[in-house]
């Protein structure tokens, strides 16, 4: 159920109201929570709040990495950082860089408006900084914040995308929208689910995956959804980084130029 409210103490009284409806011992049961494959149904009892005229404020935690992968050949290590963006957010570095390390921690945080509260991905791109060249991509999490429970702060370990292996530690809380009317269990449960999804890898999409969990929503314009996955868009720096990975066959194709 979605709920629009437009005062900041109407809101909170919608909050309660199904609770103080009853006497404590004859409330009704709250429905649980389902995870069907890799989706995660919130209880159908449960009530989202937003306001329409204001912009969703949602507070960010970025905590840590833990063993991302190596993009410095030299050093065996990374350089980490990690930028946010959404489809009404312009990407923007929201932790500063660590040096050579591949289990970073910054425990910083950020305060965004989210436009859509109720449709947007919020995206978590992992990169490796470069003093030369672009930055190295070294992952990427998106999270549906509709999931998110009202005023409540939520920590747990993304699996990245696009890795062979790392994982980042967020904690984020919806101040001023989110579910509500949920059962006891419900922090629980959607932090175990997310723990739990693994990324993928641009691979995958090659072949046919199984309806993931973001059917129906928008995220940042260089990214897509595709059958309920977020799918990265192919970049001018992708194109770029193909050609540097494959230098030999350069005057190959040059000498073949000159003979045509």
């Amino acid at each position: 159920m979605d709920i629009s409210l437009c005062k900041d103490d109407e809101l909170n009284s919608r909050k309660n109201i199904f609770l103080k409806t009853f006497p404590h011992d004859i409330r009704p049961i709250i429905e649980p929570n389902k995870i069907i494959g890799n989706k995660f149904i919130p209880s159908k009892d449960s009530i989202f709040i937003s306001d329409p005229n204001v912009k969703g404020r949602l507070k960010v935690r970025i905590i840590s990495a833990q063993n991302l992968m190596i993009e410095d050949v030299c050093t065996q290590s990374s350089d980490p950082y990690i930028k946010l963006k959404s489809s009404s957010v312009e990407s923007f570095q929201a932790t500063k860089v660590i040096n050579r390390n591949l289990n970073p921690i910054w425990d910083e945080t950020v305060f965004i408006d989210i436009e859509n509260v109720n449709d947007e991905i919020l995206i978590f791109d992992v990169y490796d900084h470069d003093l030369v060249g672009s930055d190295d991509l070294l992952g990427f999490v998106g999270i549906n914040l509709s999931l998110l429970p009202y005023d409540l702060e939520i920590e747990t370990i993304e699996n990245l995308s696009y890795a062979k292996h790392g994982t980042i530690k967020i904690s984020l809380t919806a101040m001023n929208f989110g579910l509500t009317n949920l059962p006891q269990n419900y922090k629980k449960d959607y932090i175990n689910w997310r723990n739990g999804l693994k990324g993928l890898q641009k691979n995958d999409f090659t072949q046919k995956l199984k309806e993931g969990p973001y059917n129906g929503k928008i995220t940042h314009q260089d990214f897509k959804i595709y059958n309920g996955h977020i799918k990265r868009k192919e970049t001018k720096g992708d194109v770029a980084l193909k050609i540097v990975s494959y230098p030999v066959l350069l005057p190959i194709i040059a000498f073949s130029d000159i003979n045509k």
